[in-house]
């Protein structure tokens, strides 16, 4: 997918720190055993949306620092269709201080091309931090706001 950088707020105000391929952890990990976690969003998160250009299909793909993974198909916004994608891999690194991740899907799990996306990150445990790639201008951050994603060029 390449390489991004979040540096806004989900309105599109600056902050003081950068989520790349590399993110800074900061949230206790979820009690639950590594792998597939329901309400991933709760934690610390980077979550990806790609859609497709013709109709509103797109996947949502959240990775957590602890190893926790989420990878939903939606047709139309929030109008979730396939709550268990499947992973042809998942890797997370994780240092005192940084954690990367790889994730892989397969490609029928996409929409068709040519795509469109937004990326974000959520963190802090008593004040959420809600960071986008794409900012939006709406009172509360939605991040199935397809009208914010932009083309994606890979």
């Amino acid at each position: 997918m390449g390489r991004f950088v979040i540096s806004k707020d989900w309105r599109g105000n600056p902050v003081e720190w950068q989520t790349r391929v590399i993110v800074t952890t900061d949230d206790t990990a979820p009690s639950e055993p590594p792998g597939r976690l329901w309400g991933l969003w709760q934690h610390e998160v980077v979550e990806v949306f790609i859609a497709g250009a013709a109709d509103d299909r797109y996947i949502e793909l959240e990775m957590g620092p602890h190893a926790h993974y989420l990878a939903l198909r939606f047709a139309g916004e929030r109008n979730l269709v396939d709550d268990d994608v499947s992973l042809e891999e998942f890797e997370v690194q994780l240092t005192q201080s940084r954690w990367t991740c790889r994730m892989r899907i397969g490609g029928s799990a996409l929409p068709e091309r040519p795509w469109r996306f937004n990326a974000y990150s959520i963190s802090g445990e008593s004040d959420r931090r809600y960071c986008a790639l794409f900012p939006q201008v709406e009172p509360n951050p939605d991040f199935h706001r397809l009208r914010y994603f932009r083309p994606l060029d890979c």
